[in-house]
């Protein structure tokens, strides 16, 4: 108990946890939950107005049960959804959310349903398959198309342990899908989006802008991923080179990108803690940084998961009260999981936060083992333990989902992480001189360069036994 009394987040995420397990596959419990909680605030009532203290028995296990009685009742019902109404033809206003997807044969993207025909749509999420027409590449996210169009709910292909898209997708909260063509729907562009869709814009202009200046389509992509989150144009073939090696953590923005960006920033500007007035203007830059790079990302759960836990650690430090490294992860997942509980089964949420927990409890005891004094094997020694100690969290997850184990991650990361920092780096210099300078091009070829090299040694690396 000593354990959880210094970690007090790891203590109410563990409730929260159970709450969310037994609503997904024991919502039948939920009752017996309800009639715990009003049992033990009648007790807890009870024993207050009898003066028999202390109550800290009752307290501890009401906080147990209200903790999870509430993520109960915020975990939203997959199982059985309301009854939608007769399918059929309606009229749609639609507000773009995101930029459309090539598929072989339509352009998909999602939209959000602001009025139809019938109230029963509005507010719901689609997906839209587009005919791959001139029209159709012509729509920017925030747009608004007025459609008349067949809306249906989303299947599953029937087949025998088939992936479960139905139950991907309404953990997105989209539980409908329609297909359009250029005589079903009118463009309506939005001048005046809200600050999410004009984010959102913002990251496609900076992506077009790679897409102008790079010129080899396998470095655009990966740079794109990498940086910005923007993995849309991601084909197959490249995103192989990184499953087969281990190495797909760099693609996707995650924790690795924002401790690179967090690391930067601090050097840059810990000249400003040597004064109190400084260390405020420290603390706000690197709390607007953090959560701007978060924004433009997407806020995908990885990088929600270390903002959240560096923004606990700037905080802590600002009050003279470092922040328990456990307790900020417990604290970041808590904060996410109440606002969507669908996270818990999202597989970049669990292996983000697998790997991050078995780095802080692994990496100190793996580094330990050998105490190399060149700079440069110290500094192997050191990649190698945090990827061992990143892919014990992550094995388990690996076997279950992917049916596969990259044995090379090792020799990969070697490659990858210096790779991606130096990518980071120069693609943020290639934003900001990209508006008052000539240097633009001489840091795309750069940047080409590092990232086919990169591609190549992965490939190679791939292809051992």
């Amino acid at each position: 108990m000593k354990f959880f009394r210094n970690y007090p987040f790891v203590k109410l995420l563990s409730f929260q946890l159970t709450g969310i397990w037994i609503a997904n596959f024991f919502p039948a419990i939920g009752k017996p939950l309800y009639l715990s909680c009003l049992i033990l605030v009648f007790l807890i009532i009870k024993l207050i107005r009898q003066k028999k203290y202390p109550c800290d028995l009752f307290y501890s296990a009401l906080l147990c049960v209200l903790m999870m009685t509430i993520s109960f009742i915020r975990v939203p019902d997959h199982q059985s959804p309301p009854q939608m109404p007769d399918s059929g033809i309606n009229c749609f206003s639609i507000e773009i959310l995101c930029h459309s997807i090539e598929k072989i044969n339509s352009l998909q993207t999602v939209g959000k349903i602001v009025q139809s025909d019938s109230p029963w749509y509005t507010g719901k999420k689609v997906v839209i398959y587009l005919k791959k027409e001139q029209k159709s590449f012509a729509i920017k996210t925030g747009d608004q198309i007025i459609a008349k169009a067949f809306i249906s709910e989303i299947k599953n292909a029937g087949n025998p342990y088939e992936f479960n898209y139905k139950n991907y997708m309404a953990r997105k909260q989209i539980r409908y899908g329609m297909y359009l063509d250029s005589d079903h729907y009118l463009i309506n562009e939005n001048d005046k989006p809200s600050i999410g869709i004009g984010v959102k814009r913002f990251q496609e202009k900076l992506v077009s802008k790679l897409k102008e200046q790079l010129n080899s389509d396998q470095a655009y992509q990966v740079i794109a991923a990498l940086t910005l989150g923007y993995r849309n144009e991601l084909t197959r073939e490249t995103q192989s080179y990184f499953i087969s090696t281990g190495a797909m953590h760099i693609l996707s923005v995650s924790g690795l990108h924002v401790a690179m960006i967090f690391l930067f920033l601090n050097s840059l500007l810990s000249f400003l803690k040597r004064s109190n007035t400084g260390k405020v203007i420290y603390f706000f830059v690197m709390i607007t940084c953090l959560w701007g790079y978060a924004l433009l990302t997407g806020f995908s759960p990885p990088v929600q998961r270390a903002v959240i836990m560096f923004s606990f650690i700037l905080i802590g430090n600002s009050l003279n009260r470092p922040a328990s490294i456990y307790n900020s992860i417990a604290a970041s997942a808590f904060f996410l999981l109440f606002f969507d509980p669908d996270l818990f089964f999202d597989v970049g949420f669990q292996l983000s936060y697998m790997a991050v927990i078995t780095i802080v409890f692994f990496y100190p005891k793996l580094t330990g083992l050998l105490r190399p004094k060149n700079k440069l094997l110290k500094y192997s020694w050191q990649l190698c333990c945090i990827s061992l100690a990143a892919q014990i969290g992550a094995f388990p997850l690996s076997i279950y989902y992917f049916n596969q184990f990259p044995v090379y991650f090792w020799l990969s990361n070697f490659v990858v992480v210096p790779a991606g920092y130096l990518i980071l780096a120069l693609t943020g210099a290639f934003f900001m001189f990209s508006y008052f300078s000539n240097m633009t091009p001489v840091i795309a070829k750069i940047l080409c360069g590092i990232t086919d090299s990169t591609l190549f040694l992965l490939r190679k690396i791939g292809e051992l036994p």
